[in-house]
């Protein structure tokens, strides 16, 4: 009984250390699939972070060579309607005063000539009412 009790004992102390070897084994094997996880993690976020970085690049050339100077001309063409309006507004108004001033000269001119029509027609009127009276006394 005391053979068959150390054999099971070696028996038990052999296959503890196959377990052991084994367990150290997987530790092993975890540890190294996690520096793999890691590994490949920092690998991916660096094509991550250069394909972000291209992008970046292409959408900064894209918009300082594209979209910027087509601004800069909607711009310009802009600020050139805005002068160009504000010259025609000049012109508007210069002219408009010119032809109220012009209007105004006119209505006065004709006002006057009325005026001087209608005393000449009185002193005609006077004259032919003298005349007729000198005429009648005759």
């Amino acid at each position: 009984r005391h053979r068959d009790l150390g054999k099971l004992s070696s028996s038990l102390g052999k296959m503890l250390e196959t377990q052991l070897k084994t367990v150290g084994k997987l530790s092993g094997l975890a540890t190294d699939q996690l520096y793999a996880e890691q590994k490949w993690v920092t690998g991916y976020l660096k094509t991550a972070r250069n394909e972000a970085d291209k992008e970046s690049s292409s959408m900064q050339k894209f918009l300082t060579e594209g979209i910027l100077i087509w601004l800069q001309q909607v711009h310009s063409s802009l600020r050139d309607q805005g002068n160009t309006l504000d010259l025609l507004q000049q012109n508007i108004n210069s002219g408009m005063t010119a032809i109220s001033g012009d209007r105004n000269n006119f209505l006065n001119n004709q006002k006057k000539m009325l005026m001087t029509a209608n005393n000449k027609v009185k002193a005609l009127s006077q004259l032919q009412l003298a005349e007729l009276k000198s005429i009648a006394e005759r």
